[in-house]
């Protein structure tokens, strides 16, 4: 889900209406929350949702501005850039903990910050993640080891768990950090520094990744 904020237009647009909100080039549906929350553009995606997770735009809205000093670095180092590349600054933070971990790196950079899986989008990944958040993870793998696909899922699961032993928990997949890269050069052109923000749910492995983008000049007036 992706929440743009624009500065002129205070409507709320309900995403629940049957037509459905406008969808971006990513496919990702558009929120218009107004500019009541925020005093500057923001513009919010929802990569991976828990089954429980903060309103997003709150979330950021609290971030942005308690975090602003330490954003402050990177707006400056890409207020400074005359063109976007893989070495352009962007910003990861960690809420699960408390102090909040802040991390500045870059877009080559960004996979050795988050942990990042070449399984978790596989199909049989996906229909397992969501059956677990149905009927638990013991009984979601018994189905899909017993079901049509069984003997794929094994693999597939197998190359999960080592994966998972080797790197701990991931947060979001190859192809995640990939749309990332893309987002994070349309901000560059849109004046903006792109973050990533890894939240958690009622669960301690129940992760979500929400992506946004904050004005550079806003975060470090010159």
């Amino acid at each position: 889900m992706l929440c743009e904020l624009a500065g002129a237009n205070p409507s709320i647009v309900n995403s629940s209406a049957k037509s459905g909100p406008p969808k971006n080039h990513l496919g990702e549906r558009i929120i218009d929350t107004g500019a009541f929350i925020f005093h500057h553009p923001v513009r919010i995606t929802l990569d991976r949702q828990p089954s429980q997770m903060a309103d997003p735009t709150t979330l950021v809205s609290t971030l942005i501005n308690e975090l602003k000093g330490q954003l402050a670095q990177s707006a400056r180092e890409l207020i400074m850039r005359d063109s976007w590349d893989l070495g352009c600054p962007v910003m990861v933070i960690d809420t699960r903990k408390d102090p909040k971990r802040v991390i500045a790196t870059t877009i080559r950079g960004v996979t050795g910050v988050i942990t990042t899986s070449r399984v978790i989008d596989h199909p049989l990944m996906r229909a397992f993640m969501a059956r677990h958040k149905e009927v638990g993870a013991e009984e979601a793998v018994n189905e899909l080891l017993n079901g049509p696909d069984g003997e794929e899922f094994a693999e597939v699961w197998d190359s999960y768990v080592k994966e998972r032993d080797e790197r701990g928990l991931a947060c979001w997949s190859h192809d995640d950090a990939a749309k990332f890269a893309s987002k994070s050069r349309e901000a560059f052109e849109d004046g903006c520094l792109a973050c990533v923000a890894i939240t958690q749910g009622d669960e301690g492995d129940d992760v979500g990744v929400l992506t946004f983008q904050v004005k550079s000049e806003w975060l470090s007036p010159q």
